[in-house]
Protein backbone atom coordinates (compact mmCIF):
# COMPACT_ATOMS: atom_id res chain seq x y z
CA UNK A 1 0.00 0.00 0.00
CA UNK A 2 1.53 3.39 -0.96
CA UNK A 3 1.27 6.31 0.90
CA UNK A 4 -2.00 7.81 0.65
CA UNK A 5 -2.53 11.45 -0.24
CA UNK A 6 -3.08 13.39 2.64
CA UNK A 7 -4.09 17.26 2.18
CA UNK A 8 -5.98 19.82 4.59
CA UNK A 9 -9.43 18.66 2.22
CA UNK A 10 -9.03 14.99 3.23
CA UNK A 11 -8.85 15.72 6.88
CA UNK A 12 -12.58 16.76 7.24
CA UNK A 13 -13.68 13.86 5.27
CA UNK A 14 -13.09 11.26 7.17
CA UNK A 15 -16.80 10.59 7.91
CA UNK A 16 -16.26 7.22 5.86
CA UNK A 17 -13.67 6.00 7.87
CA UNK A 18 -14.70 7.30 11.14
CA UNK A 19 -18.76 7.36 12.51
CA UNK A 20 -18.77 10.46 15.28
CA UNK A 21 -14.98 10.71 15.01
CA UNK A 22 -14.51 7.92 17.50
CA UNK A 23 -14.20 4.47 16.19
CA UNK A 24 -13.91 2.43 12.55
CA UNK A 25 -17.03 1.56 11.01
CA UNK A 26 -17.35 -1.71 10.72
CA UNK A 27 -17.18 -3.27 6.96
CA UNK A 28 -16.71 0.47 5.78
CA UNK A 29 -12.98 0.05 4.63
CA UNK A 30 -11.97 2.07 1.83
CA UNK A 31 -8.00 1.24 1.53
CA UNK A 32 -7.97 -2.58 0.07
CA UNK A 33 -7.98 -6.26 1.89
CA UNK A 34 -9.47 -5.11 5.07
CA UNK A 35 -6.99 -8.90 5.94
CA UNK A 36 -3.78 -7.10 5.36
CA UNK A 37 -3.97 -4.45 7.68
CA UNK A 38 -2.84 -5.56 11.34
CA UNK A 39 -5.80 -4.93 14.08
CA UNK A 40 -4.98 -1.81 16.81
CA UNK A 41 -7.01 -0.33 19.31
CA UNK A 42 -6.05 3.34 19.85
CA UNK A 43 -7.10 5.54 22.25
CA UNK A 44 -7.09 9.72 22.55
CA UNK A 45 -7.14 11.21 25.89
CA UNK A 46 -5.39 14.88 26.99
CA UNK A 47 -6.62 18.26 28.28
CA UNK A 48 -7.83 18.97 24.55
CA UNK A 49 -10.30 18.59 22.06
CA UNK A 50 -8.93 15.48 20.23
CA UNK A 51 -11.82 14.79 17.05
CA UNK A 52 -9.92 16.37 14.36
CA UNK A 53 -6.69 14.93 15.42
CA UNK A 54 -7.81 11.87 15.83
CA UNK A 55 -8.80 11.58 11.99
CA UNK A 56 -5.30 12.89 11.13
CA UNK A 57 -4.26 9.55 13.29
CA UNK A 58 -6.50 7.27 11.78
CA UNK A 59 -4.83 8.42 8.48
CA UNK A 60 -1.36 7.75 10.06
CA UNK A 61 -2.28 4.23 10.86
CA UNK A 62 -3.49 3.38 7.76
CA UNK A 63 -0.24 4.78 6.04
CA UNK A 64 1.26 1.89 8.44
CA UNK A 65 -0.48 -0.29 7.40
CA UNK A 66 -2.72 -0.52 10.36
CA UNK A 67 -6.93 -0.80 10.85
CA UNK A 68 -7.19 1.43 13.87
CA UNK A 69 -10.10 1.28 16.41
CA UNK A 70 -10.43 4.71 17.63
CA UNK A 71 -12.11 5.80 20.95
CA UNK A 72 -11.51 8.74 22.93
CA UNK A 73 -12.16 10.23 26.27
CA UNK A 74 -14.33 13.13 26.77
CA UNK A 75 -12.91 16.50 26.82
CA UNK A 76 -12.22 16.67 30.75
CA UNK A 77 -12.30 13.84 31.71
CA UNK A 78 -8.68 12.75 30.88
CA UNK A 79 -7.29 11.93 34.52
CA UNK A 80 -10.46 10.47 35.95
CA UNK A 81 -10.14 7.71 33.57
CA UNK A 82 -6.57 7.29 33.75
CA UNK A 83 -7.45 7.40 37.68
CA UNK A 84 -10.75 4.91 38.05
CA UNK A 85 -9.38 1.44 37.53
CA UNK A 86 -13.35 0.82 36.20
CA UNK A 87 -13.08 3.70 33.67
CA UNK A 88 -13.88 2.83 30.01
CA UNK A 89 -10.42 3.22 29.41
CA UNK A 90 -9.67 0.48 30.95
CA UNK A 91 -12.74 -1.92 29.75
CA UNK A 92 -11.14 -1.09 26.31
CA UNK A 93 -7.45 -1.99 27.15
CA UNK A 94 -6.19 -0.07 24.04
CA UNK A 95 -2.62 -1.32 22.15
CA UNK A 96 -1.89 2.63 21.95
CA UNK A 97 -2.65 5.01 24.11
CA UNK A 98 -2.27 8.57 23.14
CA UNK A 99 -1.68 11.87 25.21
CA UNK A 100 -2.34 15.21 24.43
CA UNK A 101 -1.16 18.22 26.87
CA UNK A 102 -1.91 21.36 26.37
CA UNK A 103 0.92 23.92 28.15
CA UNK A 104 -1.53 25.34 30.63
CA UNK A 105 -1.47 21.98 32.54
CA UNK A 106 1.97 21.63 32.54
CA UNK A 107 2.93 24.80 33.69
CA UNK A 108 2.57 26.75 37.43
CA UNK A 109 1.69 30.26 38.04
CA UNK A 110 4.17 31.46 40.28
CA UNK A 111 6.19 34.67 41.02
CA UNK A 112 8.49 35.77 38.19
CA UNK A 113 11.06 35.93 40.78
CA UNK A 114 10.73 32.42 42.00
CA UNK A 115 14.46 31.01 42.31
CA UNK A 116 15.74 28.19 40.04
CA UNK A 117 15.56 25.75 43.14
CA UNK A 118 12.00 26.65 44.04
CA UNK A 119 11.10 26.24 40.31
CA UNK A 120 12.93 22.92 39.81
CA UNK A 121 10.96 21.32 42.52
CA UNK A 122 7.91 22.55 41.16
CA UNK A 123 9.49 20.67 37.73
CA UNK A 124 10.08 17.76 39.67
CA UNK A 125 6.75 17.28 41.17
CA UNK A 126 5.04 17.56 37.98
CA UNK A 127 7.18 14.94 36.33
CA UNK A 128 6.77 13.05 39.09
CA UNK A 129 3.06 12.70 38.29
CA UNK A 130 3.33 12.43 34.73
CA UNK A 131 5.49 9.76 35.70
CA UNK A 132 3.05 7.89 38.07
CA UNK A 133 0.33 8.13 35.22
CA UNK A 134 2.86 6.33 32.66
CA UNK A 135 3.54 3.98 34.91
CA UNK A 136 -0.14 3.42 35.72
CA UNK A 137 -1.20 2.98 32.33
CA UNK A 138 1.74 0.43 31.09
CA UNK A 139 1.29 -1.77 34.68
CA UNK A 140 -2.81 -1.45 34.74
CA UNK A 141 -3.53 -2.15 30.87
CA UNK A 142 -0.30 -2.63 29.09
CA UNK A 143 -1.25 0.02 26.61
CA UNK A 144 2.18 1.94 24.60
CA UNK A 145 1.74 5.55 24.99
CA UNK A 146 2.25 8.57 23.07
CA UNK A 147 2.33 11.56 24.66
CA UNK A 148 2.24 15.03 22.91
CA UNK A 149 3.87 18.09 24.89
CA UNK A 150 3.13 21.33 23.40
CA UNK A 151 5.23 24.16 22.14
CA UNK A 152 5.43 26.54 24.60
CA UNK A 153 2.95 30.20 24.74
CA UNK A 154 4.14 32.56 21.33
CA UNK A 155 4.33 35.49 23.50
CA UNK A 156 7.73 36.68 24.35
CA UNK A 157 7.18 39.19 27.19
CA UNK A 158 10.48 41.25 27.97
CA UNK A 159 12.91 39.13 25.11
CA UNK A 160 15.73 37.37 25.74
CA UNK A 161 15.59 37.74 29.66
CA UNK A 162 12.58 36.02 29.38
CA UNK A 163 13.91 32.86 28.05
CA UNK A 164 16.72 32.45 30.31
CA UNK A 165 14.07 32.93 33.56
CA UNK A 166 13.54 30.36 35.50
CA UNK A 167 9.54 30.76 36.21
CA UNK A 168 8.75 31.44 32.63
CA UNK A 169 6.54 29.01 30.96
CA UNK A 170 9.08 28.24 28.44
CA UNK A 171 11.86 27.26 30.51
CA UNK A 172 9.28 24.95 33.26
CA UNK A 173 8.42 22.88 29.58
CA UNK A 174 12.14 22.73 28.93
CA UNK A 175 12.59 21.26 32.44
CA UNK A 176 9.85 19.50 32.36
CA UNK A 177 10.69 17.33 29.21
CA UNK A 178 14.77 17.07 29.78
CA UNK A 179 13.29 15.70 33.87
CA UNK A 180 10.84 13.20 31.56
CA UNK A 181 13.27 12.04 29.22
CA UNK A 182 16.16 11.29 31.74
CA UNK A 183 13.44 9.18 33.63
CA UNK A 184 12.78 5.43 33.42
CA UNK A 185 9.75 5.94 30.80
CA UNK A 186 8.10 2.79 30.18
CA UNK A 187 8.19 2.46 26.81
CA UNK A 188 6.72 6.03 25.88
CA UNK A 189 6.95 7.96 22.74
CA UNK A 190 7.62 11.78 23.49
CA UNK A 191 6.10 13.71 20.40
CA UNK A 192 7.57 17.06 20.99
CA UNK A 193 5.18 19.53 19.70
CA UNK A 194 8.10 22.46 20.38
CA UNK A 195 10.02 21.33 17.84
CA UNK A 196 7.51 20.58 15.55
CA UNK A 197 6.15 24.73 15.79
CA UNK A 198 9.96 25.90 15.22
CA UNK A 199 9.92 22.91 11.60
CA UNK A 200 6.59 23.83 10.83
CA UNK A 201 5.79 27.68 12.27
CA UNK A 202 4.30 28.35 15.48
CA UNK A 203 1.55 30.31 14.85
CA UNK A 204 0.91 28.53 11.77
CA UNK A 205 -0.23 25.42 13.77
CA UNK A 206 0.05 26.43 16.90
CA UNK A 207 -3.00 29.63 16.50
CA UNK A 208 -4.54 31.09 19.78
CA UNK A 209 -7.51 31.56 18.25
CA UNK A 210 -8.43 27.83 17.87
CA UNK A 211 -7.49 27.74 21.25
CA UNK A 212 -10.24 29.60 22.21
CA UNK A 213 -12.50 28.82 19.91
CA UNK A 214 -12.50 24.84 20.29
CA UNK A 215 -9.49 24.07 22.48
CA UNK A 216 -7.42 22.14 19.58
CA UNK A 217 -4.14 21.66 20.01
CA UNK A 218 -3.41 21.82 16.89
CA UNK A 219 -4.31 24.19 13.61
CA UNK A 220 -6.19 21.69 11.13
CA UNK A 221 -4.12 22.88 8.00
CA UNK A 222 -0.81 21.98 10.01
CA UNK A 223 -2.63 18.31 10.13
CA UNK A 224 -1.08 16.78 7.21
CA UNK A 225 2.30 17.86 8.44
CA UNK A 226 1.69 16.25 12.05
CA UNK A 227 0.96 12.48 10.16
CA UNK A 228 4.19 11.57 9.72
CA UNK A 229 5.41 12.69 12.83
CA UNK A 230 2.55 10.46 14.52
CA UNK A 231 3.71 7.58 12.22
CA UNK A 232 7.19 8.04 13.45
CA UNK A 233 6.45 7.58 16.94
CA UNK A 234 3.72 4.77 15.96
CA UNK A 235 6.35 2.72 14.73
CA UNK A 236 8.75 3.53 17.63
CA UNK A 237 5.84 2.70 20.15
CA UNK A 238 5.00 -1.09 17.61
CA UNK A 239 8.89 -1.53 17.34
CA UNK A 240 9.08 -1.04 14.01
CA UNK A 241 11.15 1.83 13.47
CA UNK A 242 13.30 2.71 10.26
CA UNK A 243 16.73 1.18 10.64
CA UNK A 244 18.82 1.80 7.34
CA UNK A 245 18.64 4.96 4.66
CA UNK A 246 19.30 3.31 0.87
CA UNK A 247 20.59 5.84 -1.25
CA UNK A 248 20.99 6.24 -5.02
CA UNK A 249 24.40 7.95 -6.26
CA UNK A 250 24.03 9.85 -9.64
CA UNK A 251 22.00 13.52 -8.69
CA UNK A 252 20.93 12.30 -5.43
CA UNK A 253 24.73 11.93 -3.64
CA UNK A 254 26.34 14.27 -6.22
CA UNK A 255 25.81 15.90 -9.19
CA UNK A 256 25.80 14.46 -12.79
CA UNK A 257 26.25 11.16 -13.82
CA UNK A 258 29.29 9.58 -12.94
CA UNK A 259 29.33 6.70 -15.92
CA UNK A 260 28.87 9.97 -18.28
CA UNK A 261 30.70 12.99 -16.53
CA UNK A 262 33.58 11.27 -14.75
CA UNK A 263 35.33 11.75 -11.56
CA UNK A 264 35.82 15.47 -12.98
CA UNK A 265 32.69 16.04 -13.95
CA UNK A 266 29.80 15.53 -11.12
CA UNK A 267 29.75 18.00 -8.61
CA UNK A 268 30.42 17.47 -4.76
CA UNK A 269 32.24 19.79 -2.51
CA UNK A 270 33.61 23.75 -2.79
CA UNK A 271 33.61 25.85 -5.76
CA UNK A 272 29.79 26.42 -6.68
CA UNK A 273 26.49 26.39 -4.77
CA UNK A 274 25.57 22.94 -6.73
CA UNK A 275 28.25 21.42 -5.28
CA UNK A 276 28.14 22.51 -1.62
CA UNK A 277 24.34 21.72 -1.59
CA UNK A 278 25.58 18.07 -2.49
CA UNK A 279 28.41 18.16 0.07
CA UNK A 280 25.82 19.63 2.42
CA UNK A 281 23.71 16.64 1.87
CA UNK A 282 26.58 13.84 2.42
CA UNK A 283 27.32 15.66 6.02
CA UNK A 284 23.74 15.56 7.04
CA UNK A 285 23.83 11.48 5.42
CA UNK A 286 26.94 10.96 7.79
CA UNK A 287 25.16 12.66 10.78
CA UNK A 288 22.71 9.52 10.28
CA UNK A 289 25.34 6.97 10.34
CA UNK A 290 26.92 8.65 13.05
CA UNK A 291 23.66 7.98 15.19
CA UNK A 292 23.12 4.46 14.19
CA UNK A 293 21.38 4.70 10.45
CA UNK A 294 22.96 1.94 8.60
CA UNK A 295 23.89 3.48 5.17
CA UNK A 296 23.39 1.68 2.23
CA UNK A 297 23.56 2.19 -1.64
CA UNK A 298 21.14 0.84 -4.83
CA UNK A 299 22.05 2.46 -8.06
CA UNK A 300 22.20 1.70 -11.54
CA UNK A 301 25.58 1.82 -12.41
CA UNK A 302 28.60 -0.12 -12.93
CA UNK A 303 29.97 -0.78 -9.10
CA UNK A 304 33.69 -0.03 -10.00
CA UNK A 305 32.80 2.83 -11.93
CA UNK A 306 29.92 3.98 -9.04
CA UNK A 307 32.65 3.42 -6.26
CA UNK A 308 35.30 6.11 -7.85
CA UNK A 309 32.47 8.95 -7.13
CA UNK A 310 33.87 8.87 -3.52
CA UNK A 311 37.55 9.18 -3.94
CA UNK A 312 37.13 12.44 -5.17
CA UNK A 313 37.99 15.66 -3.36
CA UNK A 314 35.15 17.15 -1.21
CA UNK A 315 33.42 13.83 -0.99
CA UNK A 316 32.34 13.22 2.92
CA UNK A 317 30.69 9.67 2.59
CA UNK A 318 33.33 7.11 1.45
CA UNK A 319 32.76 3.86 0.45
CA UNK A 320 33.22 2.17 3.51
CA UNK A 321 30.52 4.16 5.24
CA UNK A 322 28.21 1.92 3.61
CA UNK A 323 26.63 -1.21 4.97
CA UNK A 324 25.76 -2.33 1.62
CA UNK A 325 26.72 -1.29 -1.86
CA UNK A 326 24.44 -2.62 -4.77
CA UNK A 327 25.21 -0.92 -8.12
CA UNK A 328 23.58 -2.90 -11.06
CA UNK A 329 21.84 -3.05 -14.23
CA UNK A 330 18.95 -4.65 -12.60
CA UNK A 331 15.77 -2.81 -11.05
CA UNK A 332 15.83 -0.89 -8.10
CA UNK A 333 13.14 -3.28 -6.13
CA UNK A 334 15.30 -6.09 -6.73
CA UNK A 335 18.19 -4.20 -5.56
CA UNK A 336 16.42 -3.43 -2.36
CA UNK A 337 15.44 -6.74 -1.56
CA UNK A 338 19.35 -7.90 -1.67
CA UNK A 339 20.42 -4.92 0.59
CA UNK A 340 17.80 -5.92 3.35
CA UNK A 341 18.87 -9.37 2.70
CA UNK A 342 22.43 -8.68 3.17
CA UNK A 343 21.66 -6.57 6.29
CA UNK A 344 19.35 -9.31 7.61
CA UNK A 345 16.47 -6.81 8.47
CA UNK A 346 12.88 -6.02 7.28
CA UNK A 347 12.54 -4.46 4.12
CA UNK A 348 10.15 -2.36 6.41
CA UNK A 349 13.47 -1.18 7.83
CA UNK A 350 14.54 0.69 4.77
CA UNK A 351 13.84 4.06 3.52
CA UNK A 352 14.73 4.69 0.10
CA UNK A 353 16.30 8.09 -1.42
CA UNK A 354 16.16 8.68 -4.92
CA UNK A 355 15.72 11.93 -7.64
CA UNK A 356 13.75 9.48 -10.31
CA UNK A 357 10.13 9.66 -9.58
CA UNK A 358 10.25 6.40 -11.91
CA UNK A 359 11.96 4.74 -9.84
CA UNK A 360 10.38 5.46 -6.53
CA UNK A 361 6.95 4.81 -7.99
CA UNK A 362 8.19 1.49 -9.05
CA UNK A 363 9.47 1.03 -5.10
CA UNK A 364 5.94 2.14 -3.42
CA UNK A 365 4.33 -0.32 -5.86
CA UNK A 366 6.24 -2.86 -5.44
CA UNK A 367 7.53 -2.85 -2.00
CA UNK A 368 4.94 -0.38 -0.20
CA UNK A 369 6.69 -0.97 3.02
CA UNK A 370 9.89 0.53 2.58
CA UNK A 371 9.54 4.30 2.85
CA UNK A 372 10.43 6.47 -0.21
CA UNK A 373 11.68 9.88 -0.70
CA UNK A 374 11.46 11.21 -3.94
CA UNK A 375 14.03 14.18 -4.37
CA UNK A 376 12.72 16.61 -6.47
CA UNK A 377 14.50 20.53 -7.53
CA UNK A 378 17.41 21.71 -5.86
CA UNK A 379 19.78 20.04 -4.29
CA UNK A 380 19.86 22.56 -1.36
CA UNK A 381 16.37 21.57 -0.10
CA UNK A 382 17.35 17.27 0.02
CA UNK A 383 17.77 17.60 3.65
CA UNK A 384 14.34 19.14 4.44
CA UNK A 385 12.55 17.04 1.60
CA UNK A 386 13.82 13.69 3.81
CA UNK A 387 13.19 15.23 6.88
CA UNK A 388 9.55 15.85 6.45
CA UNK A 389 9.22 12.54 6.96
CA UNK A 390 10.28 12.01 10.37
CA UNK A 391 12.05 8.37 9.34
CA UNK A 392 14.37 8.30 12.35
CA UNK A 393 13.14 9.41 15.38
CA UNK A 394 14.85 8.13 18.43
CA UNK A 395 13.99 8.49 21.98
CA UNK A 396 17.39 7.99 23.38
CA UNK A 397 20.92 6.91 22.38
CA UNK A 398 22.87 3.91 23.71
CA UNK A 399 26.63 3.57 23.12
CA UNK A 400 25.56 1.02 20.76
CA UNK A 401 23.54 3.44 18.44
CA UNK A 402 26.87 5.07 17.92
CA UNK A 403 28.59 1.75 16.80
CA UNK A 404 26.03 0.43 14.74
CA UNK A 405 27.72 1.60 11.35
CA UNK A 406 30.86 -0.14 12.20
CA UNK A 407 29.26 -3.08 13.38
CA UNK A 408 27.24 -3.80 10.55
CA UNK A 409 30.52 -3.14 8.63
CA UNK A 410 32.29 -5.87 10.49
CA UNK A 411 29.40 -7.82 9.43
CA UNK A 412 29.78 -7.37 5.87
CA UNK A 413 33.31 -7.93 5.79
CA UNK A 414 32.69 -11.56 7.83
CA UNK A 415 29.96 -12.22 5.22
CA UNK A 416 32.48 -11.26 2.77
CA UNK A 417 35.05 -13.77 4.07
CA UNK A 418 32.39 -16.56 4.33
CA UNK A 419 32.10 -16.76 0.74
CA UNK A 420 35.64 -17.68 -0.08
CA UNK A 421 35.42 -20.46 3.20
CA UNK A 422 35.67 -24.29 2.18
CA UNK A 423 33.10 -24.71 4.61
CA UNK A 424 30.83 -23.62 7.46
CA UNK A 425 33.17 -24.83 10.59
CA UNK A 426 36.55 -23.63 8.86
CA UNK A 427 34.65 -20.28 8.75
CA UNK A 428 33.13 -19.96 12.12
CA UNK A 429 36.36 -20.76 13.62
CA UNK A 430 38.56 -18.29 11.27
CA UNK A 431 36.33 -15.64 12.81
CA UNK A 432 37.99 -16.20 16.46
CA UNK A 433 35.18 -14.85 18.11
CA UNK A 434 35.51 -14.09 21.44
CA UNK A 435 32.33 -14.05 23.86
CA UNK A 436 30.90 -13.05 27.59
CA UNK A 437 27.61 -13.84 28.99
CA UNK A 438 27.32 -12.30 32.67
CA UNK A 439 25.18 -10.47 34.69
CA UNK A 440 24.78 -7.18 33.28
CA UNK A 441 26.36 -4.31 34.73
CA UNK A 442 25.02 -0.91 35.70
CA UNK A 443 26.26 0.69 32.64
CA UNK A 444 24.98 -1.96 30.25
CA UNK A 445 21.24 -1.84 31.58
CA UNK A 446 20.14 0.94 28.69
CA UNK A 447 21.60 -1.22 26.25
CA UNK A 448 19.37 -4.44 27.85
CA UNK A 449 16.23 -2.76 27.87
CA UNK A 450 16.57 -1.31 24.75
CA UNK A 451 17.52 -4.61 22.77
CA UNK A 452 14.30 -5.93 24.39
CA UNK A 453 12.13 -3.20 22.58
CA UNK A 454 13.81 -3.23 19.35
CA UNK A 455 14.75 -6.86 18.76
CA UNK A 456 12.11 -8.49 16.47
CA UNK A 457 13.49 -11.06 14.94
CA UNK A 458 15.73 -13.01 17.47
CA UNK A 459 13.03 -12.31 19.76
CA UNK A 460 11.19 -15.52 21.39
CA UNK A 461 8.40 -14.53 23.30
CA UNK A 462 8.63 -10.12 22.21
CA UNK A 463 7.18 -9.10 25.77
CA UNK A 464 9.27 -5.73 25.74
CA UNK A 465 10.10 -5.59 29.39
CA UNK A 466 11.04 -1.70 30.52
CA UNK A 467 13.79 -1.01 32.61
CA UNK A 468 11.86 -1.05 36.23
CA UNK A 469 10.80 -4.65 34.94
CA UNK A 470 14.05 -5.61 34.11
CA UNK A 471 15.88 -4.32 37.46
CA UNK A 472 12.80 -6.41 39.30
CA UNK A 473 14.50 -9.49 37.75
CA UNK A 474 18.25 -8.84 38.81
CA UNK A 475 16.86 -7.78 42.38
CA UNK A 476 16.12 -11.27 42.84
CA UNK A 477 18.91 -14.00 43.07
CA UNK A 478 16.47 -16.86 42.00
CA UNK A 479 16.91 -15.35 38.21
CA UNK A 480 19.32 -15.12 35.79
CA UNK A 481 20.15 -12.03 33.42
CA UNK A 482 22.66 -12.44 31.38
CA UNK A 483 24.37 -9.85 28.97
CA UNK A 484 26.29 -11.37 26.09
CA UNK A 485 28.89 -9.70 24.43
CA UNK A 486 30.73 -10.92 20.96
CA UNK A 487 33.61 -9.76 19.25
CA UNK A 488 35.40 -11.29 16.81
CA UNK A 489 38.50 -10.27 14.15
CA UNK A 490 36.87 -7.41 12.73
CA UNK A 491 35.94 -5.85 15.33
CA UNK A 492 33.82 -5.89 18.93
CA UNK A 493 30.43 -6.07 18.36
CA UNK A 494 29.04 -4.92 21.92
CA UNK A 495 26.29 -6.61 23.59
CA UNK A 496 24.53 -8.41 21.41
CA UNK A 497 22.28 -10.74 23.38
CA UNK A 498 19.71 -10.69 26.34
CA UNK A 499 18.48 -13.53 28.32
CA UNK A 500 16.53 -13.29 31.13
CA UNK A 501 15.40 -16.58 33.64
CA UNK A 502 13.07 -16.75 35.87
CA UNK A 503 13.29 -19.25 38.98
CA UNK A 504 10.39 -21.47 39.04
CA UNK A 505 10.45 -23.71 42.25
CA UNK A 506 13.07 -26.17 41.08
CA UNK A 507 13.16 -25.04 37.13
CA UNK A 508 14.70 -21.86 35.17
CA UNK A 509 11.70 -20.13 33.08
CA UNK A 510 13.10 -18.39 29.55
CA UNK A 511 11.14 -15.20 29.83
CA UNK A 512 13.34 -13.24 27.22
CA UNK A 513 15.97 -14.11 25.02
CA UNK A 514 16.80 -11.46 22.49
CA UNK A 515 19.65 -11.25 19.77
CA UNK A 516 21.40 -8.56 17.07
CA UNK A 517 20.24 -9.69 13.91
CA UNK A 518 24.29 -8.94 13.10
CA UNK A 519 25.29 -11.82 14.92
CA UNK A 520 22.96 -14.92 14.03
CA UNK A 521 24.08 -18.09 13.05
CA UNK A 522 27.64 -17.92 14.52
CA UNK A 523 26.51 -20.20 17.24
CA UNK A 524 26.46 -17.70 20.02
CA UNK A 525 23.08 -18.89 20.85
CA UNK A 526 24.72 -22.43 21.69
CA UNK A 527 27.51 -20.30 23.90
CA UNK A 528 24.70 -18.31 25.90
CA UNK A 529 22.91 -21.73 26.50
CA UNK A 530 26.43 -23.74 27.73
CA UNK A 531 26.76 -20.80 30.03
CA UNK A 532 22.79 -20.63 31.57
CA UNK A 533 22.92 -24.71 32.01
CA UNK A 534 26.56 -24.24 33.66
CA UNK A 535 24.57 -21.57 36.08
CA UNK A 536 21.68 -24.09 36.31
CA UNK A 537 23.53 -26.88 37.49
CA UNK A 538 25.59 -25.08 39.50
CA UNK A 539 22.23 -24.12 41.72
CA UNK A 540 20.22 -27.42 41.32
CA UNK A 541 17.85 -26.28 38.99
CA UNK A 542 15.99 -29.52 37.85
CA UNK A 543 14.65 -27.91 34.27
CA UNK A 544 15.09 -25.05 31.88
CA UNK A 545 11.90 -24.30 30.13
CA UNK A 546 11.68 -22.09 27.09
CA UNK A 547 8.63 -20.68 25.44
CA UNK A 548 8.13 -19.44 21.63
CA UNK A 549 5.55 -17.16 20.87
CA UNK A 550 5.23 -16.88 16.88
CA UNK A 551 5.30 -12.92 15.34
CA UNK A 552 5.14 -12.23 11.90
CA UNK A 553 8.83 -11.66 12.36
CA UNK A 554 10.81 -14.09 14.40
CA UNK A 555 10.06 -17.28 12.80
CA UNK A 556 13.57 -17.43 12.03
CA UNK A 557 13.64 -18.66 15.72
CA UNK A 558 10.60 -21.18 15.25
CA UNK A 559 13.00 -24.08 15.86
CA UNK A 560 15.82 -22.41 18.40
CA UNK A 561 15.27 -25.02 21.38
CA UNK A 562 14.79 -27.91 19.10
CA UNK A 563 18.53 -27.39 17.96
CA UNK A 564 19.80 -26.42 21.58
CA UNK A 565 18.02 -29.69 22.80
CA UNK A 566 14.89 -29.30 24.25
CA UNK A 567 12.20 -31.62 23.94
CA UNK A 568 8.52 -30.27 23.07
CA UNK A 569 6.19 -30.72 25.91
CA UNK A 570 3.37 -28.54 24.86
CA UNK A 571 2.05 -26.13 21.58
CA UNK A 572 4.64 -23.45 22.81
CA UNK A 573 6.80 -25.13 25.72
CA UNK A 574 10.19 -26.50 25.28
CA UNK A 575 12.02 -28.27 28.08
CA UNK A 576 15.57 -29.53 28.75
CA UNK A 577 16.07 -31.72 31.31
CA UNK A 578 19.61 -31.22 33.00
CA UNK A 579 19.94 -34.75 34.44
CA UNK A 580 20.33 -35.45 30.05
CA UNK A 581 23.19 -33.08 29.35
CA UNK A 582 26.00 -35.10 29.28
CA UNK A 583 27.95 -32.50 27.21
CA UNK A 584 27.89 -28.98 25.96
CA UNK A 585 26.40 -27.50 22.95
CA UNK A 586 28.88 -27.22 20.04
CA UNK A 587 30.10 -23.29 19.57
CA UNK A 588 33.09 -21.54 18.17
CA UNK A 589 33.03 -19.06 20.74
CA UNK A 590 35.77 -18.97 23.17
CA UNK A 591 34.98 -17.36 26.78
CA UNK A 592 36.86 -14.75 28.01
CA UNK A 593 36.56 -12.94 31.52
CA UNK A 594 35.09 -10.06 31.86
Amino acid sequence: MSDLPLSAKIIPGLGDILSTGTRIVAGAWPFGEADSFRELKVHIMGTTTTDMLARAIAIGCVQENIRPHITQSLYGSFMQDVLNPASEFYSIKPDIAVIVSDWRSLVADIPASTSEEDVSAIIDKKANEILSMWRRISQNCGAKIIHHFPPPPQFRLTGVAEQYLPASYTNQLQLLLRRLWSAETFGVQIIDFGQFALEYGNAAAFAPRSWYSAKLPIENSALPAYVPLFRSALRGALNTAKKALVLDLDNTLWGGVIGDDGVDGIKIGSGDAVSEAYAAFQSYVKLLADRGIILAVCSKNNPDIAKTGFDKSGSILKVGDFAAFEASWGDKASGLRKIAKQLNIGLDALVFVDDNPAECTLVQQELPQIGTVHLDGDPADFIAQVEQGYWFQFQKYSRDDFARTQAYAMRAAALAEQDDASDLPSYLRSLEMLGQAVRPSEGQIERVVQLGQKTNQFNLLTQRFDEQTVRGFMADDGNVVLACSLKDKFGDHGLVSVLIAQKQNDDLDIVEWTMSCRVFSRTFEQFIMNELIRIAQERNIRRIVGRFKATAKNSVVADLYERLGFVREGDDVWVLNLADVTAPLETYVTAVSA
